[in-house]
């Protein structure tokens, strides 16, 4: 086992027990002054989308069809919404739900890079937040890092929609806040590789504590044990949180390995309709499992 793992191994059991295994969402952030409550915009990127019955081009017309039969599939199972992007060379494909919603627990993944970045010695704290998403690491991470840094990460994937810094539902962390759709996600998902000083987070990501691993998760070989050196089959980061009628969206972003040993990038979305954590997990995993079966899946844009 090498140091680092060994390092992930105790950050790991020593945050298990405060993570957000359970449906627990973020707090907010300690703010110098509280702004009235606003609803963040998300302004128009640079990020290449094709929504399946919106005019996209042929070549995309078969994934998009497929993305639309999951996601119409999965929600007429379980009741609900569900949305689902895939990205390539070619830009991101989507389909079912397309709005743009807090971001939750997944923004950790742009959070975490940015603080590395700035100091590699928070990487204890990167392991907590990114394996068992523990939310006073990603304070951490965010406190050191700045909101400045984090946009520049996001930039640096595609993406030109700012991290949220405004105070939208104080009992959350602003940053949790932030408004992005599944295509954003997949955009982020799929270029994350090419960002400079993300291979730690991508290794983490490939770690996730098994009470996380629903969606890609449960794809075969998705995540390779602490003590093993095996590499994983897929690096994802969920995230979960109530609207404010209390009903749960459940998401997540990640790469998965195809079978010619290159990784898929990816995006899923859930809001259940009976609005609850665990029907959310499910949907995810039931679109990662139809999604994984997929022939002719673009590669990432970039590999890790």
């Amino acid at each position: 086992m090498t140091a680092r793992r060994c390092l992930l191994a105790a950050c790991a059991a020593a945050a298990l027990a405060s993570a957000c295994s359970a449906p627990a969402p973020e707090p907010a952030l300690p703010e110098p002054t509280l702004q009235e409550p606003s609803t963040p915009s998300a302004p128009v990127d640079p990020v290449r989308t094709e929504a399946a019955g919106e005019g996209a081009s042929a070549s995309n017309a078969p994934l998009e069809a497929e993305l639309k039969a999951i996601a119409e599939e999965v929600a007429a199972e379980y009741g609900g919404r569900l949305g689902i992007a895939v990205a390539g060379e070619a830009g991101v494909v989507s389909a079912g739900d397309a709005e743009a919603t807090p971001a939750w627990s997944t923004i950790k993944v742009p959070i975490a890079v940015a603080a590395l970045r700035a100091d590699a010695g928070l990487y204890a704290s990167a392991a907590s937040a990114i394996t068992v998403s523990d939310n006073t690491a990603a304070e951490n991470l965010y406190l050191a890092a700045g909101p400045g840094a984090v946009n520049a990460v996001l930039a640096e994937a595609g993406l030109a929609v700012p991290l949220n810094t405004e105070v939208v539902r104080p009992e959350f962390s602003t940053f949790g806040q932030t408004l992005l759709t599944p295509a954003h996600e997949a955009q982020l998902a799929g270029s994350l590789a090419c960002v400079d000083g993300a291979g730690d987070v991508l290794e983490l990501m490939g770690a996730i504590d098994p009470g996380q691993a629903w969606g890609l998760g449960v794809l075969p070989g998705s995540i390779a044990p602490i003590s093993s050196s095996t590499s994983p089959g897929a690096r994802f980061k969920g995230g979960w949180g109530p609207g404010v009628d209390g009903a749960y969206q459940v998401r997540q972003l990640g790469l998965f390995s195809l079978a010619d040993a290159t990784f898929a990038a990816a995006a899923l979305s859930a809001f259940p309709a009976d609005g609850s954590f665990t029907t959310g997990q499910q949907m995810l995993t039931a679109a990662a499992g139809r999604l994984a079966q997929l022939e002719g899946l673009p590669p990432a844009p970039c590999q890790p």
